[in-house]
């Protein structure tokens, strides 16, 4: 439906009423499930050997600050060597996550798990969200660390981290994630590297920095002061949409292992969308779904989906029982005595 995808590129946010029958409802919520796990597996095996080997850097950082040197990460990545880490600079990785703010959570939502995978860490994330000031990013990280969603930012320092760091029995990496670097004040993200890099010789902290457009958006916001005190030793680029656009059209689309295929139209329209509007792998997995609970709302055959019987079978006859009955013995010399006397009355 060419004018629904259309709708659901621009907003997506409806979703029509799919028909009560139980059978239909059973076969589109398989479908409709099995299409947006899909399309997540596809990615997260996609950016898994990227996010392995951000994990493999995170935590050499931590073994070269305790003097310890791991052995290096065999096989090919897609990471890209920088200059090796400087003594006294924060340990920091630079991610190119790519221009689609709506893809962030498919591509860096598995990055905490793979990094706890290779060994005890800690692990926040900040966002421009709550780049306000200094105190609204201190509050953000430690949030992250204590497991609260909010933390009042007027008084919060790096007093606090502090304080929540002593407390731990076992020091492990301090993983601390900032996305979208240019979405950020240059003022407070220059503060905060001043922050992380006072406490350095105190806590274990890696910093992992996403840039979505290029690698010399780093310098450009950062006064020298600021970068000198970042030892980027790594830059690592996460497969961009249009590389992944063809793994998700062959496992999501053409193989369809979830047995709904679209038609000539609507996916032109879906690829038109991606190529000229959002360049967003997950609104083009959205407009699918959209897609699914369409079919399932206007098609009248869908119906028929989900019957456990043949379509055209006869019902089934009912079953009799038959209970032991007193008089049984009665019945059956009347009929006897029936049968005897039809005979005689044909003689």
């Amino acid at each position: 439906p060419v004018n629904a995808l259309r709708y659901s590129a621009c907003a997506g946010k409806t979703t029509p009423t799919v028909s009560s029958s139980p059978g239909v409802h059973r076969v589109f919520q398989h479908v409709l499930e099995h299409a947006g796990d899909s399309a997540a597996s596809l990615l997260r095996s996609s950016n898994q050997a990227t996010l392995l080997d951000i994990a493999t850097f995170v935590h050499s950082c931590h073994h070269v600050a305790n003097g310890s040197n791991p052995a290096p990460a065999a096989g090919p990545t897609r990471s890209e060597a920088g200059p090796s880490i400087r003594g006294g600079g924060i340990p920091t990785g630079v991610i190119m996550s790519g221009s689609s703010v709506q893809d962030r959570p498919l591509s860096l939502g598995a990055l905490e798990a793979a990094i706890l995978a290779k060994g005890p860490a800690r692990f926040a994330c900040a966002s421009s969200a709550n780049a306000t000031s200094l105190g609204g990013v201190l509050a953000s990280i430690l949030g992250h660390f204590l497991g609260e969603q909010e933390l009042p930012a007027k008084h919060c320092s790096s007093r606090n981290l502090l304080d929540w760091a002593a407390t731990l029995e076992v020091m492990s990496p301090l993983v601390i994630l900032i996305r979208d670097i240019e979405a950020f004040d240059p003022q407070v993200l220059s503060d905060l590297v001043g922050v992380m890099h006072q406490e350095l010789h105190t806590l274990p902290i890696v910093l992992l920095l996403t840039v979505a457009t290029t690698a010399q958006a780093l310098p450009r916001m950062l006064p020298h002061a600021a970068s000198s005190k970042l030892s980027v030793g790594r830059r690592f680029a996460l497969p961009t949409a249009a590389e992944n656009l063809d793994t998700l059209l062959r496992g999501l689309i053409l193989d369809a292992p979830h047995g709904f295929l679209l038609g000539e139209g609507p996916l032109a329209l879906l690829l038109d969308s991606f190529a000229l509007h959002s360049q967003s792998l997950s609104a083009l997995t959205q407009a699918f779904r959209y897609a699914i609970v369409l079919h399932f709302r206007d098609n009248r055959l869908a119906r028929l989906c989900g019957s456990s019987e043949p379509l055209l079978a006869p019902p089934a006859p009912p079953t009799l029982t038959t209970e032991p009955s007193a008089s049984s013995d009665d019945d059956e010399e009347e009929g006897e005595e029936g049968e005897e006397r039809e005979r005689r009355e044909r003689r």
